[in-house]
């Protein structure tokens, strides 16, 4: 049987639960007319943006690169956050373009925006905003339902007790005679409230968790997509640069560098997409590297980057005093930052100019330099040069100001500092300044010549064995008791007949061209790692590092072979070699051809590049020896100039090696003996002929 309780409490509940779903109905509404407005200013913002990268895109669709201008729309994409953009390239009238920016449907926004260049409409841009958020609704319908369920329940509960209490509980007395002991407990009704409102501030920050969880998801897809799609050419990559035994050793070394670079960017991208969720931007793992390494092969490729424009310069001054300087650091990261700042001083070039890359030692401390001779930074622009999108001189060219900003943060995350100087009209120079980092043990940081101690290089580059033989006969080595091989076989058909091979020095290539075994396995074999040096340009590889350092052998960069400093023992006594003839030409095709040539004639030949590396060495000459002077130099040094100096000094016996002959020259005046041509006279070293030679072609001369 049915009470009043019941009765009444039926009542409130037909009365109040239309009340509810009619106040749902109007929250949803507010949802929806929130969600369009909403839309329509992302709308126009996105439009607003898009804007910016109109020009590149109508241009490269002008030009039929269709490629590049999909390549300039996602970036565009990346940059709004609007991934359901498409582009489309149309034929249609110029009057079908002409449509509104934004516009409401009733369940979407839809974005339309021509691409035009000039008076041409190349096509479109469209794309399109859900006015349900289907994420918002089903939480706001949840938190409706919950809301009206504990709401209602509590209105419920409260409005009946109150009933209860005032009016059917003293009227049931009164019917019955009993006394009221019945008390309403409001302790419980306001505790109920207090968790109520713990549980609202609980859900809040869950859809606030969420939300970041969902942005950091999709920068992790993007990541490990764009790594995935790395990976594959470059797996080719890798497979082709395995098997080129035709291409000469730079550019072997070049693309390999290439592949590594392309390889770290991609398993950086990786460890980002796979670390970006746990704990936001990956940390990247700190190692001691070799700067002058870094520097070198990174200057090499921006010359490659930039050889087209014959008018941008770009240099590494590396000496034997900074070749062995380590610093501890990421050496991706190093070398995107050099290489923007590299990037930007070439931008600062109205047409063309010089871009220098300096490392110097300063007091525990190791300093990149970037120098250039550009247009220069005002001076109320370097305080902020640093700061979050900052930038300068890059009006009309896509630039989010971020490279020199991300230069500072990874700079000082290796402990070290990035200042600017510059001065408008004369040029820009960043300096950055890392802490001094030991040598590792793997590492050598000089070749000492001890007494009675020959050579032998063995690597398939010849040019190699031509910078060995320059750079150790000017120290004081015996270049002619040095032994050349090319090949595995050649070197273990040698040694297999040399009886003594401990009194040799061994410089080995890792790879050789054409030959089952590499120098590493050739040190190895014949237990020479006391005595060799692997000379490599995979100096960097782990697998490489590991097996050097199990046998204790010495890793020397290829690239840095002309910067090694070579000593002498102090219990080194060596007698001067006798030097027969100087060549001074800076063509080094004509250096070798001549060294060559004085090889089969069993002559001792030294050659310059410059007139400064010549007189540095004239405690080696004597006045017998007979010296050939091309003249012109790069230098900007005149071979005329040259003899006479020599001329002064007493030397006697000098020719003039040029194309050119007397006429063009100018008179000698008694400082030179002749003249003679590119072709070494050594048929006729002791009375070469005087004669004056027909203008040779410029190829020659050079």
């Amino acid at each position: 049987m049915r009470t009043l309780k019941d009765i009444i409490g039926s009542q409130i509940v037909k009365l109040f639960v239309p009340l509810f779903i009619l106040v749902g109905f109007g929250l949803l509404g507010l949802l929806y007319i929130n969600g369009r407005n909403f839309n329509l200013h992302k709308c126009n913002n996105v439009t607003e943006q898009l804007k910016n990268y109109l020009p590149s895109i109508a241009r490269e669709v002008l030009i039929e690169n269709v490629e590049q201008a999909s390549h300039v729309f996602n970036l565009a994409k990346q940059n709004v956050r609007m991934n359901n953009l498409h582009m489309f390239i149309s034929n249609e009238s110029n009057a079908n373009l002409q449509k509104n920016y934004c516009e409401h449907s009733l369940l979407k926004t839809k974005l339309f925006l021509p691409m035009k260049l000039g008076d041409q409409y190349l096509g479109y841009i469209t794309g399109s905003l859900s006015n349900f958020n289907v994420y918002k609704t089903s939480l706001a319908l949840m938190l409706l339902v919950l809301f009206f369920v504990v709401v209602g329940y509590l209105f419920y509960k409260i409005l009946l007790g109150q009933l209860d209490v005032t009016v059917i509980s003293p009227l049931h007395q009164l019917l019955s005679g009993q006394k009221n002991n019945s008390r309403f407990e409001t302790e419980e009704v306001v505790h109920l409230a207090q968790k109520l409102e713990d549980l609202r501030l609980v859900i809040l920050q869950n859809e606030r968790q969420r939300s970041e969880i969902l942005s950091l998801q999709a920068t992790s897809n993007l990541s490990a997509q764009v790594a995935h799609d790395i990976k594959s050419p470059l797996s080719v990559l890798i497979s082709i640069s395995e098997y080129v035994e035709n291409m000469p050793e730079q550019d072997r070394i070049m693309l390999r560098m290439a592949v590594q670079n392309i390889r770290d960017i991609a398993n950086d991208l990786s460890s980002k997409s796979t670390k970006s969720l746990l704990k936001g931007d990956a940390i990247e793992e700190l190692n001691i590297h070799l700067l002058s390494a870094l520097v070198d092969s990174l200057v090499s490729e921006k010359r490659i980057e930039y050889k087209s424009n014959q008018s941008i310069n770009i240099q590494a001054q590396i000496d034997r005093n900074t070749y062995p300087l380590f610093a501890k650091l990421q050496p991706t990261t190093f070398k995107r930052v050099l290489s923007n700042l590299i990037n930007n001083s070439i931008e600062a070039f109205d047409g063309g100019g010089d871009v220098q890359v300096q490392l110097k030692a300063v007091e525990g401390w190791v300093q990149v330099v970037v120098k250039d001779n550009g247009k220069g930074i005002p001076t109320d622009k370097l305080t902020s040069i640093f700061e979050r999108g900052q930038s300068f001189g890059k009006d009309g060219k896509d630039n989010s100001g971020l490279g020199l900003f991300h230069a500072k943060e990874s700079v000082q995350a290796w402990s070290g500092t990035i200042e600017v100087s510059s001065e408008e009209g004369v040029g820009t120079e960043f300096t950055i300044s890392l802490p001094l980092a030991k040598q590792p043990d793997w590492f050598l940081g000089e070749i000492v010549l001890q007494p009675g101690q020959d050579f032998v290089i063995v690597d398939d580059d010849q040019s190699i064995h031509e910078i060995w033989k320059n750079r150790l006969g000017e120290a004081g080595a015996a270049v002619r008791n040095m032994q050349h091989f090319s090949s595995a076989d050649g070197f273990e058909s040698w040694i297999s007949k040399t009886a003594d091979a401990t009194q040799y020095i061994y410089l080995f290539d890792y790879e050789l061209l054409g030959s089952s075994k590499t120098g590493l396995d050739l040190v190895e074999e014949f237990g020479l790692q006391e005595q060799a040096v692997l000379v490599t340009s995979r100096y960097e590889e782990q697998s490489i590092r590991d097996r050097c350092q199990k046998i204790g052998l010495k890793l020397l960069p290829k690239g840095l072979a002309g910067y090694i400093p070579i000593v002498k023992d102090d219990s080194f006594v060596s007698e001067q070699p006798k030097v027969d003839c100087v060549l001074l030409d800076d063509n080094p095709l004509i250096r070798m051809n001549w060294e060559r040539k004085a090889a089969e004639a069993n002559l001792n030949i030294l050659t310059f590049e410059t007139s400064q590396g010549l007189f540095a060495k004239m405690e080696l000459f004597n006045k017998e020896t007979i010296f050939y002077v091309d003249q012109h130099l790069k230098d900007g040094t005149f071979g005329m100039d040259t003899a006479k100096k020599l001329k002064d000094k007493g030397f006697a016996k000098i020719y003039l090696a040029s194309g050119f002959d007397a006429d063009e020259i100018g008179e000698s005046k008694g400082i030179v003996l002749g003249y003679v041509g590119k072709k070494p006279p050594f048929e006729t070293l002791e009375k070469p002929k005087a004669k004056p030679v027909s203008k040779k072609s410029d190829d020659e001369d050079r």
